[in-house]
């Protein structure tokens, strides 16, 4: 039997929220990690689980995503587990997802999720075959080998937060893994402050990211794009990110923050040497 373990990177999470999270998970793993940057909340919520079967570690400093990941799969690994499903404080797994997608995870996968579910929206997409191979899991609600995490030198820990899991993905496909798509089941996901707006008779969705998050996203997205130049579609990336930097100046909040992020992130991600 495949040895699964679970694992929550949490800030400042809303407590409900991570309740049902954990509730969620836990009748589906082994054991479930949860690695803490730093919450200034942590009191009100670090006593709640059970400690049988729940471990908790909490990190001195926001180290990022990445890095956080990298603890969560270090001390998997370490304890023997296969894989890991990793997963956002805010996400929330269907009842018998890992059921649906274990059948599908050997050696050849590096890592697999199921369909995400965003905040307001409905999957109403109908799918001919059971798994597709796809560019990208996002870390959240993946369920990711352990073996293949040692072998790509794991999550790129200078990208902190934004795109870590493209590039993760990217490293694992370059690596001769496939990166696939379970389409029998889901998990829900927040987006944060989102917003629907008609542009043209087509809506839509802003995401309001902090100015600081948008630096990250910025810079991580022109670092991607450099770091894979021989190996992606570089129009596509390009046009992307563009589109998304038009949205922010032109209808999101804070123009004159995110214009001042936007330039230090595009700076600092043609600045970092690959």
């Amino acid at each position: 039997m495949t040895k699964i373990a679970a694992g929550i990177v949490t800030y400042n999470p809303d407590i409900d929220r991570l309740r049902e999270n954990v509730e969620a998970v836990l009748p589906q793993v082994e054991y479930l990690y949860i690695i803490d940057n730093n919450s200034g909340n942590f009191s009100d919520w670090k006593n709640i689980f059970d400690e049988n079967k729940v471990g908790l570690t909490k990190l001195n400093l926001n180290v990022g995503i990445a890095k956080a990941l990298n603890i969560l799969m270090d001390k998997a690994g370490n304890d023997g587990y296969e894989w890991v499903l990793t997963l956002d404080d805010d996400s929330v797994i269907a009842e018998n997802y890992l059921k649906e997608i274990e059948p599908y995870l050997d050696g050849e996968v590096g890592i697999a999720c199921g369909i995400p579910i965003y905040q307001g929206q409905d999957n109403t997409n109908v799918y001919k075959e059971r798994t597709s191979v796809i560019a990208a899991c996002m870390t959240s609600g993946s369920v990711t080998n352990v073996d293949a995490w040692h072998r790509v030198s794991g999550y790129d820990e200078w990208m902190f937060i934004d795109f870590v899991d493209n590039d993760f993905c990217k490293r694992l496909e370059l690596a001769g893994y496939r990166v696939i798509q379970v389409h029998g089941t889901n998990f829900s996901h927040q987006l944060g402050e989102t917003e629907t707006i008609s542009l043209f008779g087509k809506k839509i969705v802003l995401r309001n990211y902090s100015p600081l998050r948008n630096y990250y996203s910025v810079r991580n997205q022109i670092y991607f794009i450099r770091k894979y130049s021989g190996n992606i579609k570089i129009m596509w990336y390009l046009s992307r990110l563009l589109y998304m930097v038009t949205l922010k100046l032109l209808f999101e909040r804070n123009k004159g923050e995110n214009l001042l992020s936007i330039i230090r992130g595009a700076t600092e991600g043609f600045r970092k040497k690959i």
